[in-house]
């Protein structure tokens, strides 16, 4: 090879091959470094803060990496033959805040690269503008220090916590938080940089809260896909604790195969997330709509015993059709039973008025079936209506007519009916007596007294006045 095709290779490869520095943290800078450029560290100890960068003409060079560390400042002593102890101060580097590529646009100071937010992991990656001169500049001379001041300007990364924030190629970005429970996905179309810096957190709660998209998968299998809601928006007193959001909007598709669209809540009483208006799929093929378990009107218990041994939808949906079986089954023997009742009852009241119009004539029968007292009745008659042990009892004579005295007593009245049950249907009678008689008094303490007759006069065996 001649001399002068050597000379050709050693400029290309001069002009396309960058000066490879290795730094404390061993990372590589591949942008040619000015011969007079000096890697320094300076330590702005006022502000607590330090930078380790290369610097030329009191500048930080661009396109070389640079690192801003926290320092905190230390005091040791040194012993030394035949001298007196003294102390010397010092600064010491700390945790890393930020570190990347230095460059400048717009006249402005920017770094390419890792944000880092504590001690637990968390970071940011992507591009910064970062000042510590008027905001204008970012300098390596402790002289003219000032606070160090980092705002975004775009972000590629951002993790905190269980949250991490990417940028898509099609510049939206995806985020993931992963719960105990559950793992949360979204996108969002883009980001407003002056909110994140304000509040990063609640900034991503009100994109979260806007995406009609959100992803709950969840470990059981279960996935949710619509609008979310905040815990900490659910009704007061609410148990949800299998993340910070819940399903609001959408379709939840089970692991056992149902699949419900609509509107969500959730259930404290059962723990349990439920669909409040929509449409539930069930793997028999069965449709129902809205909170459809109410429509089959069960008790609190029998509810809380289909949630506890149930392992679907499916199961719940049979299970709730059984009990709502037997229970009309219950109640349609019940209604018949009744029925049969009151057919009796009828057919006795009848048989009785047709016996009273036998022994006392029309009028007076179809009165007493009726329960109405009316004057001219004789004391026979009226014992048919109000039984005449109900009564306290008087008896004068004047002029010639035996006058008759009845005041109603309500005692005797409870007591005549609690023998009268007894003495016919035994002791069950006497309960359901007993029973009745409680049952009055409750009514009269809520209503008012139950009419009664108060006094009847008789006149020789009939009746004149009826005092109410």
């Amino acid at each position: 090879m001649n001399q002068n095709i050597k000379k050709i290779l050693l400029t290309i490869l001069l002009m396309f091959t960058a000066i490879t520095i290795v730094n404390a943290q061993e990372q590589t800078v591949t942008t040619p470094l000015p011969k007079k450029a000096k890697q320094k560290t300076i330590k702005y100890t006022d502000y607590q803060y330090a930078s380790i960068g290369y610097v030329l003409n009191d500048k930080f060079v661009e396109g070389q990496k640079i690192t801003f560390f926290n320092t905190k400042s230390e005091t040791s002593k040194i012993d030394l033959p035949y001298l007196d102890m003294f102390t010397i101060k010092n600064t010491k580097l700390t945790d890393t805040i930020i570190s990347g590529n230095y460059f400048i646009k717009n006249s402005m100071p920017y770094i390419e690269g890792t944000l880092y937010l504590g001690n637990d992991g968390s970071l940011t990656r992507g591009l910064f503008k970062v000042t510590n001169y008027e905001k204008k500049e970012l300098v390596p001379i402790s002289t003219n220090e000032s606070k160090l001041n980092i705002e975004i300007s775009d972000i590629y990364y951002y993790q905190i916590g269980i949250l991490i924030l990417k940028k898509l190629p099609d510049n939206t970005f995806s985020i993931n938080i992963k719960y105990n429970d559950l793992t949360l996905e979204t996108t969002i179309p883009s980001l407003s940089f002056q909110e994140f810096n304000s509040n990063e957190m609640e900034y991503l709660k009100s994109e979260i809260i806007k995406s009609k998209q959100v992803k709950l998968s969840y470990n059981n299998g279960d996935v949710f896909i619509g609008y979310v809601i905040h815990r900490n928006d659910l009704p007061a007193y609410s148990k949800y604790e299998l993340g910070d959001y819940a399903p609001k909007s959408g379709e939840y598709r089970y692991a056992k195969g149902e699949v419900c669209n609509g509107d969500f809540g959730f259930s404290n009483i059962f723990n349990s997330i439920h669909l409040d208006k929509g449409t539930t799929l069930f793997t028999d093929g069965s449709i129902e709509k809205d909170y459809w378990i109410g429509k089959y009107h069960l008790s609190l218990d029998e509810e809380e015993k289909i949630h506890r041994e149930s392992n679907s939808l499916t199961e719940m949906l049979i299970m709730a059709k059984s009990i709502k079986g037997v229970e009309d089954k219950k109640l349609e023997e019940s209604k018949i039973v009744t029925n049969q009742a009151k057919k009796e009852t009828l057919l006795k009241q009848q048989a009785r008025k047709k016996n009273l119009i036998v022994k006392y004539g029309d009028y007076y029968g179809n009165q007493i079936s009726l329960g109405h007292l009316v004057i001219g009745m004789t004391k026979a008659i009226v014992n048919e209506v109000w039984k005449k042990e109900y009564f306290n009892i008087s008896t004068a004579i004047r002029n010639n007519q035996i006058i008759e005295v009845w005041e109603f007593n309500k005692e005797k009245m409870q007591l005549a009916i609690i023998n009268e049950d007894t003495k016919n249907k035994g002791k069950e009678g006497g309960d359901a007596a007993l029973a009745a008689v409680l049952m009055m008094n409750l009514y009269e303490e809520q209503f008012g007294e139950i009419t009664f007759p108060k006094t009847l006069v008789f006149i020789n065996n009939k009746l004149t006045d009826i005092y109410n």
